[in-house]
This record gives structure tokens, C-alpha cells and sequence, in this order.
């Protein structure tokens, strides 16, 4: 033992404390009582340099017993925080007797308060090996070496072995599996049961590793579930065709997502009649063609299609519409083929000859639970470059609540159904003949989230149209890089539509229009959304007055209390671009709680 080493080492040296010049003892050679008694006194009144120096000429006293004389010095090496002093008195104690209980209680004591705990349990260990097996001490060591290590085993205590299975499976449904498989690494304990729990491998992601997984990692997750695994993310694997057919043979699997380079067929041929299959996501690696994505969309269970690199072909055309009885949400980013000019959803049947010129309506029948739709084109350089037209009356279902179009021509009656709650329309153009400007409202009091970016021919009217019935249900709206859409145009906006900005959390307007959006406009916008959190308004001619205007509607009265500040307010102010906001206003509204954004 480390600690009986150092005692037999001859490690103990007489190091008496030497406090500047040797002085004469205060009471003679032979008073050692009086000097330890004085001493005592002196560390009871807080003065242990005094105490100190006291002790020390006690043990050059005639006759002295040196463990007496160590013992109180020890302590007070332990009240001045001098645990090493004090340690190593507690070992000189030792070396002069060890029969003396109170060496190895020093030591101990001193180990412990210097957050020891270890090293004290080994002095317990040493002591109660160098005892008389009769002493009248060693029950008191044993006692206190046993409660120690009760103490250290309860702190130290494996919880794999601890904690009961319930409480270990509660834990572990907040631990992703990439951590799982990292905590196996922890013992052999941990690897064995994590590795015994199947309900651990139903949801495993080969998202992000590095470097990429091997197959033979799937099949061991597989093996570990028992082949009932429900969630695969196949992202970064080294053989991505051995581990999509080893997800394949789980008769349980639910949702798969796939981003790895393998081919269409292969994937459509493993997955086509997989029943139990309720999410399939297709990443762009992987282009898959209208005809097998229809195949795949006829699945019972499918919820959740995605697939973003969906191939239109001009040559196989679908004459029939496709039920999509349980499908909820669906994302497709569409590649057409030359000479592919519309897309016509799987809801929307082909029109046949003899109703050529009758509008196509939507089947509720074919779509009864799509709630969710996103639709994007190949991106091009400009919006005037858009060839694939979209008919806007395909999408004017009562079940759509959320709406999503990007890189898209627009065709048709520009108007979507009254239930809509969420609008996302991203550099999307607008064909000639589409009836926009009737000046009619649109209808959408429950509209949440209006998103409309780079959209050249939207302004303050049409926004207006759009709004015009919501009360106070819009939480956010986002304006960006619409050139119509003007500072004077969101003033109008502002005093047109009052109501629509009660309930407004998110502002983001931003583009050329809005270069000379002014303090007064967003001072005004400010008063009718209370309820603001955060406000874009990067590039703009707006200044500290509008911090200050901020800081003050956050710090008024609430209500009629004057005593109780408004819980709302702005945190969030993006000003990046604003070159007329000062500096100091900048570090006077962050010291005010603000988290301004500026470059």
C-alpha cells in the first residue's frame, strides 16, 4: 500500500516549525504542560499563528511526548486550510507510535478535507492492520472505515446496477441513438445491456458518422432489435444497397429515410410492397420517375411522402387520379423533362377529349387526409425562366393547412381555401392570364404563417387581399425581396389591416422597396402588434429612436398597474445593414435585454 510505504520509507523528517529567530521558552524547559495548555487557549481564541508557535516549543521541551504535542498542531493546521502541514503531522504521530489511534484519525481527517476520500480509506485500511487486535480503539475505526466506504460504494455506484429497468428505460428514451452506441464504450456492464434491450434499436440513424458506418454495423443494430425495427435513417453507410436490404427483411418497419447513391430500381423493387411502410423520404441522390413514385404512393399506411428529386416524364402521362387515403403530408421537388410543361398532381386526373374545356376540379375523395403539401421546381436563374406551370385550383382543398411552393409558374385563379393556416410561397412567377387583380378578398381567417419571398409581382394590395379577414390569428409574416412591396405600401398595410398584426410574434420585411422604411412606420406597426417578438428589418433607414421606442413599449405599465411592467416586448431586432443606428444605441438597447443582430 502506497500509504504503509511512505510510513516505512523513513518519509517522516523532524520538521519542527521554525517562526523567524529561536526564542527562550516563556516558562522554562520543564513547563510542557503549561506551553500545550497555552497553545489550546490560543486556537479557541482564533489565534492559531500564536497557537502555532506555542506548540512548536513545546516539543522542545524535556521528556515530551510528541504524538500530545502533533495532535493539536495537526488541528490547527486543519482549521488554517494547511491540510498537507497537517497531514504530515499526522504522520510523524504515526512513526512515534503506532499504537496511537490518533495519528491515523488525523490523517484520515486531513485526506478527507482535502476531497481524499480514497486515500483516507486506505489510511482506515493501514490503521486497522496496525492495531492490537485487542485495542480499545479499533472498534471506532472500524465503525468509521466502514461508513466511508458505504458512503464512497453509494456516490461510485454503477447506476446500470443501482436503478431498477424502468427507470433505466425512462432514461434512455432521452438519449439519441448515437449516444447509445458511444455509452456501450463505458463498460462491459453498459455494453451488455444496452445491447440486451431491443426496444433500445428500434429507431437507429447512420446520420453524420464519421467515418461512414459499415454494413455490418446495420445488420448488428438489426440483431439487436430482433428484427423489430420501426425507424431507419440510412444517411452515411459504406454499402448502402447491403443496408437498405437488411432494413428491408424488418417485417416492422415504419419510416424510412434514405440519402446514400443507389439505384431507382433497386429501391422501388425492395419497397414497392413493404405495407407496414407509414414514411418513406427519398433524398436527391436518388432520381425516381413519376410512375414509380405513383406505385409507391399507393402503399395502405403511407403518411409522409417525400422524395426531392422527382422526375417528371412527358411520355407516360397518368390518365387516372391516385387515392391517397392516408397520406398527410407530401414534398416533391420536381425535375421536368424537356417538353413537360405542367404538373398535374395524382389527385388530378388527365382531362379526357370531351371535356377539354372544362376546368379540372379537385376529387376530395382521391386526398381525404393530406393536410400537408410541398411542391418546388428545378431552381433557375431567373423567375421569367419558370417553365413548369402549376394550376392553383389543384391545391384549393378544404383538409390543406399547410401550403409550400417554390421555383413554380402560377396558372389559374389565384385563391386558396379558407382553412389554409400556413402559406409559403418562395420565387415562384405568375402567368398573364391568371386572375389575381379582381380585387376580391381572399378569405383566410385562419391564416398563422404568410412567407413570401422574391416575388416580384406581389405588393401591399395583393398582401392586403390576403389579410384583410384575418383577426389577429397571424403569428408570423415574412416579406422579403418582393420589389412591390414598398414602405409606404406597409404603412397603408399597417392602417388598412389593423387587426390582422394583434397576434404577430415574427416580422421579417426586407428588399428594394423597403430602403427608406423609416422609424415612424415601424413606430406605428409597433403600437398595433403587441404581441411582437421579433422584427427584421435588415438594410433600412431606421435609427436609435426606433431602440428607444422598443425599450419603452416594453417598459410601460401593463394594463392599468402602474406597478407591473408588460410581460411582451421585442428581444429579437435584427438590424443588420442599418448603417444609421449609433453605436451607443446599439450597447444602450442590448444593456436593456435586447438581442440586436448587426454587422
Amino acid at each position: 500500500m502506497a500509504f504503509k510505504r511512505k510510513i516505512s520509507g523513513g518519509g517522516f523528517t523532524e520538521n519542527i516549525a521554525n517562526h523567524g529567530a529561536a526564542k527562550k521558552p516563556y516558562f522554562g524547559r520543564r513547563n510542557l504542560d503549561r506551553y500545550q495548555q497555552e497553545g489550546q487557549d490560543l486556537a479557541r481564541k482564533g489565534k492559531y499563528d500564536e497557537a502555532l508557535r506555542a506548540f512548536g516549543d513545546a516539543l522542545l521541551q524535556q521528556n515530551v511526548h510528541p504524538p500530545d504535542i502533533l495532535d493539536s498542531r495537526s488541528a490547527v493546521y486543519c482549521k488554517m486550510g494547511l491540510y498537507d502541514k497537517a497531514l504530515s503531522d499526522a504522520k510523524r504521530m504515526i512513526k512515534s507510535d503506532n499504537q496511537d489511534e490518533r495519528g491515523y484519525l488525523r490523517a484520515a481527517k486531513a485526506l478527507l478535507l482535502s476531497r481524499k476520500p480514497e486515500k483516507a480509506l486506505e489510511v482506515y485500511e493501514y490503521a486497522l492492520k496496525a492495531l492490537d487486535k485487542y485495542h480499545t480503539q479499533r472498534e471506532v475505526l472500524e465503525n468509521i472505515h466502514s461508513k466511508l466506504s458505504a458512503k464512497m460504494a453509494s456516490q461510485y455506484r454503477d447506476p446500470i446496477e443501482s436503478l431498477n429497468n424502468d427507470c433505466l428505460l425512462q432514461i434512455f428514451e432521452y438519449i439519441p441513438f448515437r449516444q447509445r452506441v458511444r455509452i456501450t464504450r463505458v463498460s462491459k456492464t453498459w455494453k451488455t445491456y444496452i445491447r440486451g434491450q431491443p426496444s433500445f434499436w428500434l429507431d437507429i440513424s447512420f446520420k453524420g458518422s464519421r467515418p461512414p458506418a459499415p454494413a455490418e454495423s446495420v445488420k448488428a443494430c438489426i440483431q439487436y432489435s430482433l428484427k423489430r425495427l420501426k425507424r431507419a435513417q440510412i444517411h452515411d453507410v459504406k454499402n448502402p444497397l447491403n443496408a437498405v436490404q437488411l432494413v428491408y427483411q424488418c417485417p416492422k418497419l415504419e419510416y424510412l429515410d434514405v440519402d446514400c447513391t443507389i439505384a431507382e430500381d433497386h429501391l422501388y423493387k425492395l419497397f414497392h410492397l413493404k405495407h407496414t411502410l407509414k414514411t418513406l423520404i427519398i433524398s436527391d441522390k436518388i432520381p425516381i420517375c413519376n410512375e414509380n413514385a405513383a406505385n409507391l404512393l399507393k402503399l395502405p399506411n403511407l403518411e409522409h411522402f417525400e422524395a426531392h428529386r422527382y422526375v417528371l416524364e412527358s411520355k407516360r402521362p397518368m390518365s387516372h387520379t391516385l387515392p391517397l387515403t392516408n397520406m398527410k403530408c407530401l414534398s416533391l421537388n420536381i425535375i421536368p423533362k424537356p417538353g413537360q410543361t405542367i404538373f398535374r398532381p395524382f389527385w388530378i386526373g388527365r382531362p379526357s377529349l370531351s371535356s377539354a374545356t372544362e376546368p379540372d376540379k379537385i376529387n376530395s375523395e382521391q386526398v381525404p387526409k393530406l393536410e400537408k403539401i410541398n411542391l418546388a421546381a428545378g431552381k433557375v436563374k431567373t423567375a421569367r425562366d419558370f417553365s413548369l406551370l402549376f394550376c392553383l385550383d389543384y391545391i384549393c382543398h378544404p383538409n390543406f393547412k399547410t401550403i409550400n411552393l417554390s421555383y413554380l409558374k402560377f396558372v389559374g385563379t389565384f385563391g386558396f381555401h379558407e382553412k389554409l393556416e400556413n402559406l409559403s410561397l418562395v420565387y415562384c412567377s405568375i402567368h398573364f392570364m391568371t386572375w389575381i387583380d379582381n380585387g376580391l378578398p381572399l378569405m383566410l381567417p385562419n391564416l398563422k404563417s404568410l412567407v413570401l419571398h422574391q416575388l416580384d409581382w406581389i405588393d401591399a394590395t395583393h398582401i392586403h387581399r390576403i389579410l384583410e379577414h384575418n383577426a389577429g390569428v397571424l403569428e408570423n409574416l415574412q416579406v422579403v425581396l418582393c420589389d412591390k412591396f414598398t414602405a409606404a405600401g406597409l404603412e397603408q398595410l399597417v392602417t388598412s389591416a389593423p387587426d390582422a398584426f394583434q397576434n404577430l410574434k415574427s416580422l421579417h420585411i426586407y428588399g428594394m422597396g423597403l430602403y427608406n422604411l423609416g422609424d415612424t412606420t415601424l413606430s406605428h406597426l409597433l403600437e398595433k402588434a403587441p404581441l411582437l417578438k421579433e422584427l427584421h428589418v435588415p438594410h433600412t433607414q431606421v435609427t436609435g429612436s426606433l431602440i428607444k421606442r422598443i425599450i419603452q413599449l416594453r417598459d410601460q405599465p401593463s394594463g392599468g398597474n402602474t406597478t407591473e411592467t408588460s410581460s411582451s416586448g421585442i428581444s429579437v431586432l435584427n438590424l443588420k445593414g442599418c448603417v444609421d443606428v449609433s453605436y451607443e444605441a446599439l450597447e444602450w438597447g442590448r444593456l436593456n435585454g435586447l438581442k440586436i443582430l448587426r454587422l
